[in-house]
């Protein structure tokens, strides 16, 4: 009347149509943890201990490696464009409100940066952004 049930209680999966592209590891572990005898079939502790998941670990592992170094590059580069932001506010201030000099230390501050901030200029800085 049900063969689905027969054939879940009966027998036994087949793994290679399914999975032909799986890597053995992971398909010795769908076989420990899908066997039908519950004193073969393998536990949590087991199961855990296979190849497959120390792999995944050490893949994991680099990640969380590279996600630091790019969590340090950003930092880095934030505290390079608050020291530039000083910088600019400083020159604004000591100029007060000359604009010769305000375009001469402009001049001087774009001359001075290169690579990637190369863009920022002294008027990149509004007097809304400083407040």
């Amino acid at each position: 009347d049900h063969p689905l049930v027969y054939r879940i209680l009966e027998q036994e999966p087949l793994f290679q149509p399914l999975f032909s592209e799986a890597s053995s590891d992971v398909v010795r572990l769908l076989k420990g943890i899908l066997l039908k005898d519950p004193y073969k079939r393998f536990t949590a502790v087991v199961a855990s201990r296979q190849s497959w998941f120390g792999a995944s670990m050490k893949i994991s592992s680099k990640q969380a490696i590279e996600e630091h170094k790019r969590r340090k590059r950003v930092q880095d580069n934030i505290e390079e464009l608050e020291s530039i932001i000083t910088q600019v506010r400083t020159m604004r201030e000591t100029t007060d409100g000359d604009v010769k000099a305000q375009q001469k230390m402009q001049s001087q501050f774009s001359k001075s940066l290169t690579g990637t901030y190369s863009h920022i200029s002294m008027s990149t800085v509004s007097d809304e952004e400083e407040k």
